[in-house]
């Protein structure tokens, strides 16, 4: 088994999973318990690999090439007439996710208080190409 890559949240984790399971790429999650066990180490030291058969890796790469450019979100957006989500800045179509700031001050402030809490992090969609923040 080889590392595809790695999640900082089991939901986004799982999605993953069965996104690859449904190409009929076997998928194994590891440090998923620990992940959930240690809230205090989430943030920075816990990641959760999701990890494929050495002999699947390009296939499974390309899958998730295809999910990020949007391929299997087209025929959602065909069949239910959505308006894909474009940058109000610069008009493009192309989007990623960035961590928020300030989800990870909250977590720091949360550490040095030494409280058992922590939030999971806030992701933000970004353009890919000024940067603009889409809400």
């Amino acid at each position: 088994m080889v590392t595809l890559t790695t999640f900082d949240n089991s939901l986004e984790a799982h999605i993953f999973k069965g996104l690859l399971e449904s190409e009929a790429i076997p998928v194994f999650l590891v440090g998923e318990h620990f992940f959930n066990a240690q809230s205090l180490l989430n943030v920075g030291l816990a990641h959760i690999r999701l990890q494929v058969p050495s002999a699947l890796i390009g296939e499974a790469k390309q899958v998730l090439a295809d999910f990020n450019k949007g391929e299997f979100e087209k025929p959602l957006v065909e069949t239910f007439s959505l308006s894909p989500e474009v940058c109000p800045k610069c008009g493009c179509a192309e989007t990623g996710q960035t961590l928020s700031y300030s989800s990870f001050l909250a977590n720091a402030a949360l550490a040095l208080l030494y409280i058992g809490v922590m939030m999971k992090p806030i992701k933000s969609t970004i353009c890919t190409q000024c940067k603009c923040k889409i809400d």
